[in-house]
C-alpha cells in the first residue's frame, strides 16, 4: 500500500510539471486549458457575483482589502499560486504576505520567483496535505482552489484549517465534487450520455485518446493518481469542522462538454458551438436547483467554528486497489455478456 501512495505521488508530481513544463505555462503560472472553458468559468464567476456580491473566487478573495491591514496568506494545494500572485495578492493591503503549500517544489520554486520579480513577501513549505499540520491562529485567509479533491484524509485537513484560521478569518475554496474517481453521479450521467450520443463527429475526439468517441467515456480517475480520490467527502468534512458562510452548488454536467477531453473541439465562433454551450448552461442553472442534476462544483466560504472538535483520526478513508489485468478484461467481456460472468 506504501508503494502505491508513493507512485500515486511520483505520477502526481510528473503530471503537473508536464503541465506547467512549457515557457507559456511558467510565465503565467498557469496550464492551457479550452477556450470554450472561459465560458464556464464566467458562469461560475457570475452566480458567485449574485450570492455575494463578489466577482468569482478572486474578487472574492481580493476583497479582503477592505480589512486595511497586511494580511497573512496561506495557499494549500497552491501549485506555483498564479491566482493568487497574479491578482489576488497586487490587491491586498501592502505588506500582506503569502505562504504556499504544495509537495511538488519544482512548481512552488516558480511561484518564488514570480513572487521576488513583483516584491511580494512570500515562502513555501512542501509537504503531503495529508500529513500538514498548522498553527493556531495564524492566518487571516486560506484558499484551496481546486485542490482538495485531490486529497485524502479530508476531515482531519478540515480541522487543520479550522485551527489556523484567526477569529475573523475565512476559507475560501472553488472545488469539484462529483462522485468519487469524477465518476458521474448516475442522474447526470444519463442526461450527459443522451446529449454526447447526438453531438456529430467532430465534437466527439478525444483530447487524450486522439480518436473518436462513440459514447461518453466516464472513467475513474482515481486509480492510479488523486483525481477525486475522496471527492464525495469534501462538503461534508467542511461543513462539520468548519462554519459555512456560502456555499453555491454548480456545473452539473458543463464540465463532462468543455474541460479537457471534449472542450478543444468547441469554437464559439460557430452558430452551431454557441448555441450548444448556451444550452448545457442552461440546463446546469436549471436543474442543479430544482434538485432534478447534482452539482460537480462548488463555491464555498467558511468562517472559524469556535467548537470543532478533536482531531479526527487518520486513515478513515481507504485508497482502493486498482483492478488487475484479469478483472478489467472480466468487465469487459461482462459488457457483452450482461455481466453473467463472475
Amino acid at each position: 500500500m506504501e508503494n502505491d501512495y508513493q507512485n500515486r505521488i511520483n505520477n502526481e508530481i510528473k503530471h503537473y510539471n508536464s503541465l506547467y513544463g512549457t515557457e507559456e505555462a511558467k510565465k503565467e503560472l498557469k496550464y492551457d486549458t479550452p477556450l470554450i472553458w472561459k465560458e464556464v468559468e464566467k458562469s461560475v464567476s457570475r452566480k458567485i457575483h449574485e450570492k455575494t456580491g463578489r466577482e468569482g473566487f478572486v474578487g472574492y478573495c481580493a476583497g479582503f482589502s477592505e480589512r486595511k491591514k497586511p494580511l497573512k496568506i496561506l495557499s494549500i494545494g497552491a501549485g506555483p499560486c498564479g491566482l493568487e500572485l497574479n491578482h489576488i495578492m497586487p490587491k491586498l493591503p501592502k505588506g500582506s504576505s503569502l505562504t504556499a503549500f504544495d509537495l511538488n517544489e519544482e512548481v512552488l520554486k516558480m511561484a518564488q520567483g514570480k513572487a521576488s520579480a513583483t516584491g511580494i513577501k512570500f515562502n513555501y513549505l512542501v509537504q503531503d496535505a495529508n500529513e500538514m499540520s498548522l498553527p493556531e491562529s495564524e492566518f487571516d485567509l486560506i484558499t484551496c482552489y481546486a485542490s482538495l479533491h485531490h486529497f485524502i484524509e479530508l476531515a482531519r485537513i478540515a480541522w487543520e484549517i479550522n485551527k489556523a484560521l484567526k477569529p475573523d478569518g475565512e476559507f475560501v475554496t472553488v472545488d469539484i465534487c462529483s462522485r468519487n474517481g469524477y465518476l458521474l453521479w448516475e442522474e447526470n450521467k444519463r442526461l450527459v450520455g443522451s446529449l454526447f450520443s447526438t453531438l456529430p463527429e467532430q465534437y466527439r475526439l478525444n483530447y487524450y485518446t486522439k480518436k473518436t468517441d462513440s459514447v461518453f467515456q466516464d472513467k475513474d480517475y482515481s486509480l492510479n493518481s488523486f483525481e477525486c480520490i475522496n471527492s464525495e467527502a469534501i462538503i461534508p468534512a467542511l461543513g462539520k469542522h468548519l462554519e459555512t458562510k456560502h456555499f453555491i452548488p454548480m456545473t452539473a454536467i458543463s464540465r463532462r462538454f468543455f474541460d479537457h477531453m471534449y472542450g478543444y473541439n468547441f469554437d464559439l465562433g460557430r452558430n452551431f458551438d454557441r448555441a450548444f454551450v448556451e444550452m448545457v448552461l442552461a440546463l446546469d442553472d436549471l436543474s442543479i436547483p430544482s434538485g432534478k442534476l447534482k452539482p460537480e462544483t462548488f463555491f464555498g466560504a467558511y468562517t472559524k467554528k469556535s467548537e470543532s472538535g478533536e482531531k479526527p483520526p487518520k486513515g478513515q478513508f481507504k485508497i482502493a486497489k486498482p483492478p488487475s489485468l484479469l478483472s478489467r478484461a472480466l468487465r469487459k467481456i461482462n459488457g457483452f455478456y450482461g455481466n453473467k460472468i463472475k
